[in-house]
């Protein structure tokens, strides 16, 4: 069997979330092609199937060496795994190593706004965050969303300031605890609450 046989079938075994013949077969596909670094993207997307950020840092490291940045389709791709390896780093607690990847993949490729909210979500958790480092992420966003028209604004005069929140966790949960008393001391005079 060659790797156009043997790949296919890692992808079913995948997709049907048979795990454990997925990483079988993989292990058949790296020792036909140890250069195969679709292999080893699919090895990690099946160890974070599995809930084990470890292995799945080891599989995407194997990437790294392999990565070309001469195409588009290879900063593409570099992006993705520099995405993905940031995200992996960040489960497992390690944030400075997250920021390298994903300062790595705003460098080799203008980001999605998916990436890009994603990251920087996760600067918040960095505990040396800058405010350079929020400055360069707003700049990064700000270029993907250039061509985007703003909608136009309407002026509306109302008697009381009107304020939103809005979260999936107004039920019981740590988010509604947190935030009871911003949401009910609002003084009534001045606002009117909506919560969504």
């Amino acid at each position: 069997m060659d790797i156009k046989e043997i790949y296919p079938q890692a992808i079913k075994e995948y997709e049907t979330k048979n795990f454990s013949a997925a990483l079988k077969t993989l292990d058949e596909v790296h020792k036909l092609d140890p250069k195969f670094k679709q292999a080893y993207y699919l090895e990690a997307g099946t160890w974070n199937k599995l809930d084990n950020p470890v292995r799945e840092y080891y599989a995407l490291e194997k990437i790294l060496p392999l990565l070309d940045f001469s195409s588009p389709e290879g900063k593409d791709y570099a992006a993705e795994v520099f995405f993905h390896l940031g995200g992996t780093l960040a489960n497992l607690g390690l944030h400075a190593e997250a920021k390298k990847f994903y300062n790595l993949m705003t460098e080799v490729n203008v980001p999605t706004t998916a990436y890009l909210t994603n990251v920087i979500f996760a600067e918040n958790a960095f505990e040396n965050s800058s405010l350079e480092s929020f400055r360069a992420l707003y700049v990064a966003y700000k270029k993907i969303l250039a061509d985007v028209k703003p909608y136009p604004k309407k002026f509306y005069a109302h008697e009381k300031i009107r304020v939103g929140f809005v979260s999936a966790d107004f039920h019981f949960h740590a988010v509604r605890n947190w935030a009871w008393s911003l949401l009910t001391r609002l003084d009534k005079n001045i606002f009117d609450v909506c919560l969504y």
